[in-house]
């Protein structure tokens, strides 16, 4: 009942939370963008990309939050100026800038598809966070070798629900399979520094380690199936 409380707080504050956009500062395309994450203040900003053309004709995007205030300057300066363009700097020109607060599309922000971008998505990126309380306030990603998958391991540390996420060898997923029950094993196993685990799961693609565990060890794979298979 106590888990059930913690975990139930942390979805509440959550739901608190401001919008989530990409963030990046002159990446040299949306896609690298991608790995890492801002959340705004709530009702105050929305989220942007701006594509910049430098001094070298060279094109770099940057992300992030930005007060709803500027947007719509910005919105109103582009839309006086021809071909979309204006000077940031003396050297750089904004090609493209543009705000938006709607919700994410197959887990990207929608800052990810402003100014006519469309990022590939690569399954192998994993949110990548040592101790969080909850999935969503984990900003950072990582790229998984090829011989390894997005995980989720769920914990009680001094009586709080922490989450670790990353990357973990798909054998390894497997022998978490094999081993673990969700109906007969909840709040059983216990690491070596006395962590109660409450669940772990592993997955495939994209960012698919922010989901419930529970939902996660549901559908995981076996990818040996000597290891996990019937």
């Amino acid at each position: 009942m106590f888990v059930l409380r913690l975990i139930i707080g942390v979805t509440l504050l959550n739901q608190c939370r401001g919008l989530t956009c990409l963030f990046c500062d002159q990446a040299s395309n949306v896609t690298d963008c991608l790995t890492q994450k801002a959340v705004c203040t709530d009702g105050d900003e929305k989220c942007f990309l701006d594509k910049v053309i430098l001094d070298d004709l060279s094109t770099v995007f940057s992300a992030g939050c930005r007060s709803k205030q500027v947007c719509n300057l910005i919105a109103s300066s582009v839309g006086r100026k021809r071909q979309h363009e204006f000077q940031r700097t003396k050297k750089d020109i904004v090609a493209c800038a543009q705000c938006c607060s709607t919700n994410t599309t197959n887990g990207i922000p929608c800052n990810g598809f402003l100014c006519n971008q469309n990022p590939v998505i690569d399954d192998d990126i994993c949110l990548s966070c040592d101790s969080v309380s909850s999935p969503k306030l984990c900003h950072v990603s990582q790229q998984c070798p090829s011989n390894e998958v997005c995980v989720q391991r769920v914990f009680v540390r001094g009586g709080a629900v922490r989450y670790q996420l990353g990357c973990e060898r798909k054998l390894m997923c497997d022998h978490l399979l094999k081993d673990y029950s969700y109906t007969h094993g909840l709040g059983q196993g216990r690491r070596a520094n006395e962590d109660t685990d409450i669940c772990a799961a592993c997955c495939d693609t994209y960012q698919c380690n922010a989901e419930d565990c529970r939902h996660l060890i549901r559908k995981q794979k076996c990818n040996f199936p000597s290891v996990c298979g019937p």
